[in-house]
C-alpha cells in the first residue's frame, strides 16, 4: 500500500471533485488524499486551489465538511488564513508575527482543472495534465461536459482495495 501512496496517489494527478461543487468565492470542501488531509477551496479572484488543511501551529485541521468562508480559522488557538492560505493572524505572536508569515502559509499543492474536474498532483512532480488528457478530447467532446452543472456529491465507504472498486465498475 505504501508504494501505491507515493507511486500513484502522491506523484500522478488525481480527481478531488468538480468545480462546480465550489461555484461561489469562498467555497470548499475538505477531504483526503493519501493520508494528507485537504482543503479544496475557490479564492476570491475564482480560482480553483488545494491548499494543506492543516494549521501550521498545531497541526489542528483548518476546516472540516463542505461551506463558504471568508478567512479560514483554525479552532485550536484562532490562527487565520486567507482564501489563498496566507497567514493573517496569529494570536499571541504579534512580536513574531513577521517572521512567521510567509512560513506559516498553508502549503498549496499543485492544482489543475480540466473539463471543471478539479485534479491535485500531491509531490507537484508531474507533468501537466491538460496536454496528456488533450488526446481524450475528441471522443469525450460529444458529451458536452464543460456545458454541464454540478448537481450531487454522494461519499460511500467501500471497505475493499481501491484496485477492486476499479475493475468492478470498469465493467460496466
Amino acid at each position: 500500500m505504501s508504494l501505491e501512496r507515493e507511486a500513484i496517489f502522491r506523484a500522478e494527478w488525481v480527481c478531488l471533485g468538480h468545480a462546480g461543487q465550489i461555484p461561489l468565492p469562498g467555497d470548499y470542501f475538505a477531504c483526503e488524499l493519501a493520508g494528507e488531509p485537504l482543503l479544496v477551496i475557490r479564492g476570491n479572484e475564482g480560482q480553483v486551489q488545494v491548499l494543506s488543511n492543516v494549521c501550521r501551529h498545531r497541526a489542528n485541521l483548518v476546516a472540516q465538511g463542505t461551506g463558504n468562508r471568508q478567512r479560514l480559522v483554525c479552532s485550536y488557538h484562532a490562527w487565520s488564513y486567507d482564501l489563498g492560505g496566507h497567514l493573517l493572524h496569529a494570536p499571541l505572536m504579534q512580536e513574531v508575527a513577521a517572521r512567521l508569515a510567509k512560513r506559516c502559509d498553508l502549503p498549496v499543492f499543485a492544482t489543475e482543472l480540466w473539463q471543471d474536474f478539479i485534479f491535485v498532483n500531491l509531490d507537484g512532480q508531474a507533468s501537466p495534465l491538460g496536454p496528456r488528457l488533450a488526446p481524450f478530447l475528441p471522443t469525450i467532446n460529444n458529451y458536452g461536459i464543460l456545458g454541464r452543472h454540478h448537481q450531487f456529491v454522494g461519499h460511500e465507504v467501500w471497505r475493499t482495495n481501491w484496485k477492486c472498486l476499479v475493475e468492478n465498475f470498469m465493467e460496466g
